[in-house]
Parts: structure tokens; C-alpha cells; sequence
């Protein structure tokens, strides 16, 4: 009786699975799409960082998440099922807001299909349906990634040869699999999906398909290894590049984890000697180095103009501060970062000066006028215009970096798959050091309710093709009057693309001085302040955020003794936030209790602004 118990069992199971599907088909219009896709690689943690990602109280599981349901495999093996099949997979929605979360904000639900990244009709597939998903690609080092592919296929029967057998079979096996694919959408290959131990190793092979169909802000790129050795970071930075906070994981074990007998060392040394100079390649292509051994056997030169690490244009805006300038270059040139650093020094409304530092080998140092509108925006954009180099960094002419922050940094940008990275500052001001560090990462709801000081201008590391974008940061807005906050608004802009990372130290010294503060150009703080939220609008949604903003104007109309303005501004902050600190300042200026002068003081020596 028992095989028969356990026979009805299984079907009463399978015809509860089948009748949900039928729901969630007939449902699919009340069902979202896919946020996110983890479209491989296959044996690369794919199982793991998905179960991971799920524990975020943002992030919903699939439908019917009992299942506990990985990836739908539709883009591969599942296309002739249709869009609704598809979206049955997703929860219910009413108001764009998820039914199974409705208290979480933003809800996003995303699926891992690790085939997706080797199937030659699945990039094409995705991008004509879900155009607008978060792609997350875990690539793994293409050796243990063969092995660990074989060691399944072998573990479920499906493979009866040797390792080293199944390698040498594995191109006759494939020979015509991909191209009867391509003719034949419905074709099935279990050989191509299965067998293909080395060929989804290939990386360079697939990436480019994807990359030409996607934007590059729309990937984020894991290493298994860096994976494996600290899920709490990849997570966190998964989630980031999600748009969700951070979180702290629960669980940390790895699924679909089998360990077995490892294969001849000398089998290892071969294939590694036949990645190589595919993996160096693929590390030009991604502009960001890999955790896997180094192969010693000699490999064919490098490609031109294709560097380990990508080049770097740091812009440095000055206006007659040659001493200061001097130092601050001088740190610039003496990094440990191995790419090479390009030091553009713009001189605005003044001429170039010649400044003493040595050049080496990776470093240039240029001069040059301010060829845009006078003043910080257009000198900045003129050296963003004088160079071609991957990445872009300022520096302000007064502030100095320690020795390794682009590459504490460059490092975080790259494992973090983001576009903009800052760091921390020691802020030196009237003999005191005041050390300010940033979150590992910060979205735009974070900078609409506070601006991150630690976030200062001489710590922005990002990529040249985000500015460059059709809907990219773009340049240094030169329309911001005085260019005050022209720093914050680029914040924005960053993170409204994705959120911002950060290297948790303080890499910069930001030397406040007298020449560093707006203290008597109140009109023009508040005019610039008006223009952010006119420019803006998360800034006004936001009312915690809005009131912060507002006692800023409330006080810069104050500092000028335009006591009506400021009381008027100051109650518009209260009654968006009865706590915000500037618009009770601002009330203080206005009466007389006290200058704006002191209050300033005050905040500068706590390291901080009004």
C-alpha cells in the first residue's frame, strides 16, 4: 500500500501545482514582471544568491512561493509556453503594489535562470520582452566551474564518462547545437545545456551579446569566489545595485553544495594554462580584476590600448592657490593604483602655472584654462571634455588623498558593479580633525532626506560611459547659481541611475579654510537652493527631506536680514518636520538672538554645514 499511498501523493501534488500555474495564468494581467534576472553563469552560486537576496523584507519570492520556485527557465527552454505563462509567475498587484507584500516599499521580485547566459536566443528573448530588468551575471573561474558542472551532470546519472573523457567529447557533442537552436526556437538541447562543461566557461563568448542588447548600468557583475568568501558584502551590494538598503543576512548556507573528490592536478594546470588569456581578456572587457589564479604558462601580449586596469582622468578645478594645488597634485601622482592617472589641473579665470611634481611612468600631469561659464561647474566640465579615460575623479585644489584610495576604490567600484563610488574624509578645520565615513552604500531616498557629507567632491570616483549616456549623470550643472550645491545635484543624478558605493574609510583630508566656505554668499545659497528643488522633484516628495531644504533657505534669508522671508520659510520646514534644527536656527537669526555668523562657527567645528 505505501507505493501506492506515496503514488496518489505525488499526484495530488502535481495536479495542486498544475492548477496553481492555471490561476496564475488567468490572473497574469493582475502580475508584475521580473525586477531582476540572475542569468547565470550555471555552477556559479547562482542557487545561493538568489535564496539570499529573497531574506530582504523588499525583495518577494515567485508565485507560488511555497514552491520556493528559483527561475522559470522561460527565456531557454520554456519560450513556446507564452507571455502569460510567464507572468505567472509573479505576484498579484493592485496600484502597483505587490498583494504579498503590501506593507514593503519598493517590492521587487526577480527570478535566476543560469542557462540564460549560455542559450543563443535567450539575450535577444529578454530584451525584446523585459527590456528595462536589473541583469546580475555570476561569473565563476571557468576551471572549477567545468568541474563543478561535470560533477552534476555525473551525480544525476546524465554523464557516464570520466571528466577528462567528457572534455574531450565535449566539442563533438556540441558541433551544430547552437546553430539548430538559433534555426529551431522550439529545439530542445540536452547536450548543449548539459555537455557544455567547458563552453560555459567561454565567457567572452556570451557577454558581448548581452552587453550589445542592455545597458552596461543595467548589469551587475559577481564573482563566485569573492562570493563564497564574503556573501554579508556581495549581498549587501546586490541589494544596492537593486535600489534596496542594506541588510544583514541570516543564513549562510550554500546551496546545491556537493563536495566530491577533486580531479588531477595536472588536468587543472592545463586548463588553466587554456583560460588564460581568455580570462585577461575578459578582464579588459569588464574593466575590473578577477579572483582567480594566475597562469604562469606565457600568453599572447596584451590588446593595445586595453589596460588591466582602467585609466583614470582626475580633474582638479584651482583658482590661485599654486601651494595648495601643489600638494594636492602631488598625492594624486604618488597613488598606488596600478591603472594610469591622468592629473588635469583647470585654471579658472586665471593662467596656468607651472606646478612642481614628477611625472612617471602611468602618470600625466596637464594644464589647462577654463574653456566653459567662469567658475567650479565649467572648469570641472572642461577637464571631464579634455579626456577620454574610463573613469573620472575630482579632487579639489585644497584637499589631499591618501595613497591608496583609487584603488581601495576602484576595487569597491568594480565588486560593487556600480557606477559611482565615494569614500570617507578627515575634515581639518581650526586645529580639530573630524572624521566622517558614508554608509557602504546610498540610494536617492537617502540623499533626498540628508546630504552625506562624507560624500564630498574630492572622493567621487565613477564611470565615464555613465556620464555619458543617453539618460546618463551628464555633466557639472553650470546653471546652478554660484555653483553651490553643484556637488549634491551630481549625487542625485548618480542615484537616480543607481545607488552610490562607498569605501568605508577615510581615504581624504578636506581642509576647510576661510576661502572654503559660502559663509557670505547667502543670496546665492539660497537661489541655488530654490533651483534644486525647481530641478528635482524627489526633493519635494519627500517631506522630511523638503523641510531639511527649506530651513536651509530659511537661514540663508536670515544670515541676510530678510526677517519675513525667513520666518515664512522657517514655518513651511516646521510644518512639513516639527524637528528640523535649521528652521528654529533660522527663527533665532532672524530675531536677533543670535548671529548667523556664530552659528556657522558651531557647525564647523563639529565638521559639519548648515
Amino acid at each position: 500500500m505505501q507505493p501506492a499511498i506515496r503514488a496518489v501523493n505525488h499526484a495530488a501534488r502535481d495536479a495542486g501545482k498544475i492548477a496553481l500555474r492555471r490561476y496564475g495564468e488567468v490572473t497574469s494581467g493582475l502580475r508584475g514582471e521580473p525586477g531582476f534576472v540572475i542569468i547565470g553563469a550555471k555552477r556559479g552560486g547562482t542557487t545561493s544568491l538568489y535564496n539570499y537576496l529573497l531574506e530582504h523584507p523588499s525583495v518577494a519570492p515567485l508565485f507560488p512561493g511555497r514552491q520556493r520556485i528559483k527561475g522559470a527557465h522561460y527565456f531557454d527552454s520554456e519560450y513556446a509556453r507564452g507571455p502569460r505563462w510567464y507572468r505567472s509567475h509573479f505576484p498579484l498587484e493592485v496600484g502597483g503594489r505587490q498583494i504579498s507584500r503590501p506593507r514593503a516599499s519598493p517590492v521587487i521580485t526577480g527570478e535566476a535562470s543560469p542557462y540564460y547566459l549560455f542559450h543563443p536566443l535567450a539575450a535577444q528573448r529578454l530584451a525584446r520582452d523585459v527590456p528595462g530588468a536589473r541583469l546580475i551575471v555570476v561569473l565563476r573561474d571557468p576551471v572549477e566551474r567545468a568541474y563543478s558542472h561535470y560533477k552534476e551532470r555525473a551525480r544525476h546519472g546524465a554523464e557516464p564518462l570520466s571528466f577528462e573523457q567528457a572534455l574531450a567529447a565535449e566539442p563533438a557533442r556540441l558541433r551544430g547545437e547552437a546553430e539548430r537552436i538559433a534555426a529551431e526556437p522550439g529545439y530542445r538541447s540536452a547536450e548543449h545545456e548539459d555537455h557544455s562543461y567547458l563552453a560555459q566557461g567561454r565567457y567572452l563568448d556570451m557577454l558581448p551579446r548581452w552587453f550589445a542588447l542592455f545597458g552596461r548600468e543595467q548589469f551587475h557583475i559577481v564573482a563566485s569566489e569573492d562570493f563564497y568568501a564574503d556573501p554579508d558584502r556581495v549581498v549587501n551590494d546586490a541589494w544596492s545595485f537593486l535600489g534596496l538598503a542594506a541588510g544583514q543576512l541570516r543564513s549562510r548556507t550554500r546551496h546545491n553544495y556537493h563536495p566530491a573528490p577533486d580531479f588531477p592536478p595536472e588536468t587543472r594546470q592545463r586548463l588553466q594554462r587554456g583560460f588564460a588569456a581568455h580570462n585577461r581578456d575578459l578582464e579588459h572587457l569588464l574593466g575590473r580584476a578577477l579572483p582567480w589564479p594566475a597562469s604562469t604558462h606565457p600568453v599572447r601580449p596584451v590588446r593595445p590600448g586595453a589596460p588591466r586596469w582602467p585609466a583614470v582622468s582626475v580633474v582638479v578645478a584651482t583658482r590661485d592657490r599654486p601651494a595648495l594645488l601643489e600638494r594636492a597634485v602631488r598625492s594624486i601622482m604618488s597613488q598606488s593604483y596600478p591603472g594610469d592617472i591622468e592629473c588635469t589641473a583647470v585654471f579658472d579665470q586665471s593662467a596656468p602655472a607651472a606646478v612642481t611634481v614628477e611625472e612617471s611612468a602611468g602618470r600625466e600631469l596637464r594644464l589647462m584654462t577654463n574653456t566653459r561659464s567662469p567658475g567650479l561647474a565649467g572648469a570641472r566640465n572642461t577637464g571631464i571634455g579634455a579626456s577620454d579615460a574610463a573613469l573620472v575623479a575630482f579632487c579639489d585644489d585644497d584637499d589631499e588623498w591618501d595613497s591608496d584610495k583609487l584603488r581601495l576604490q576602484i576595487e569597491r567600484l568594480q565588486s560593487a558593479g556600480a557606477e559611482f563610488v565615494g569614500c570617507g574624509v578627515r575634515i581639518h578645520h581650526a586645529g580639530r580633525v573630524i572624521t566622517r565615513v558614508p554608509p557602504p552604500s546610498v540610494d536617492l531616498s537617502q540623499l533626498v532626506r540628508e546630504r552625506v557629507t562624507a560624500l564630498h567632491p574630492s572622493t567621487f570616483v565613477m564611470r565615464r560611459d555613465a556620464l555619458d549616456a543617453l539618460d546618463g549623470i551628464g555633466l557639472v550643472d553650470e546653471q546652478i547659481p554660484g555653483s553651490y550645491g553643484e556637488d549634491y545635484d551630481w549625487l542625485l543624478r548618480a542615484a537616480r541611475r543607481r545607488p552610490i558605493a562607498s569605501v568605508q574609510q577615510p581615504l581624504v583630508d578636506v581642509y576647510w579654510h576661510e576661502q572654503s566656505f559660502f559663509a557670505e554668499r547667502w543670496e546665492a545659497i539660497a537661489d541655488a537652493l530654490s533651483y534644486l528643488l525647481g530641478k528635482h522633484p524627489e526633493l519635494s516628495s519627500d517631506r522630511q527631506g523638503l523641510a531639511r531644504i527649506q530651513g536651509q533657505i530659511a537661514f540663508a534669508q536670515a544670515a541676510q536680514a530678510r526677517r519675513p522671508a525667513a520666518r515664512r520659510a522657517s514655518w513651511r520646514a516646521l510644518r512639513n518636520n516639527p524637528l528640523e534644527r535649521r528652521a528654529y536656527l533660522a527663527l533665532a537669526v532672524a530675531s536677533g538672538l543670535i548671529p548667523a555668523a556664530s552659528v556657522v562657527r558651531a557647525a564647523n567645528r563639529r565638521g559639519r554645514g548648515i
